[in-house]
């Protein structure tokens, strides 16, 4: 929260160093394979409509679609509202979004310009690195006094911790032949819970349908093992620091609490989908 309100800028270096080192390996990718980029279409209006949307539920929730998973798997009960409700938030713009005016065209900066797309992936990343390094010079990065082995650190360098997330764009790129994100798997969430529950029958949503699970070679199934693995590393990761077989559960959430947490979800979610992710 502390983000958006310009008092610690430290999860938007993170974010700028996994941009940088993505386009970058993803640049490395393109020259050395014949992978194809995966051009998804633009829709300006509904794109910044739906970055608008998802900044609200970002500000409200305390979180984004990949870090709620991350929380769920420390222990904290919290996020466990928030991705039910980003699972209902996602059925709702299932429903909505077959009536929406969307139209747009499949192109990118380095079709637009005819360039090679080195010539326009690597100053881009120059230009994350330079904002990066003009952040840390405005907003120093608190000094750290944990000298513990790295993974055993509570708290990451921003810089290591965001190009180690950029660096995850090659496995996702070559394995799943796809870029690195987790709000797709809430709409394969709320693709199951409606079939399971069977509220498909009364809400038909053909947008869900896209993202169904039937095969293990489905690019659905490959996001939601990619947030279940973050859950699972989290937990793995959080060592004794939050160890206890009391840790509360969700209905230790109060009520207004846990609603509003859940509403939450539910604008976090429709606005990612509506930015197309």
């Amino acid at each position: 929260k502390d983000q958006f309100y310009l008092k610690d800028f430290r999860m938007m270096k993170t974010f700028m160093s996994a941009v940088a080192t993505g386009l970058i390996s993803v640049t490395i990718i393109k020259a050395t394979t014949d992978t194809q980029l995966q051009i998804k279409p633009l829709y300006p209006i509904a794109t910044a409509l739906g970055g608008i949307i998802l900044g609200l539920g970002m500000l409200t929730s305390e979180a984004c679609p990949g870090t709620t998973w991350a929380q769920l798997g420390v222990g904290i009960a919290r996020p466990f509202w928030v991705i039910t409700g980003g699972v209902f938030g996602s059925m709702v713009y299932g429903v909505v979004q077959p009536h929406l005016n969307l139209s747009g065209s499949k192109i990118s900066l380095f079709e637009a310009f005819d360039l090679p797309f080195w010539k326009v992936s690597v100053p881009l990343a120059l230009a994350m690195v330079a904002g990066v390094a003009l952040l840390e010079f405005r907003f120093p990065t608190p000094k750290s006094d944990d000298h513990r082995p790295l993974l055993t650190r509570k708290v990451w360098s921003p810089y290591l911790a965001g190009s180690l997330i950029g660096l995850l764009q090659v496995p996702s790129f070559l394995l799943g032949s796809n870029f690195l994100g987790t709000s797709s798997s809430f709409v394969s969430l709320a693709w199951i819970t409606e079939n399971t529950t069977r509220l498909s029958r009364f809400f038909p949503s053909s947008y869900l349908d896209r993202f169904a699970i039937h095969s293990a070679s489905d690019n659905a199934l490959w996001q939601v093992l990619l947030v279940s693995g973050v859950a699972l590393g989290s937990y793995i990761a959080k060592g004794p620091r939050y160890t206890s077989i009391f840790t509360p559960g969700p209905l230790s959430v109060p009520f207004p609490k846990a609603a509003r947490l859940f509403l939450s979800g539910a604008v976090l979610l429709f606005g990612a989908r509506l930015a197309d992710g």
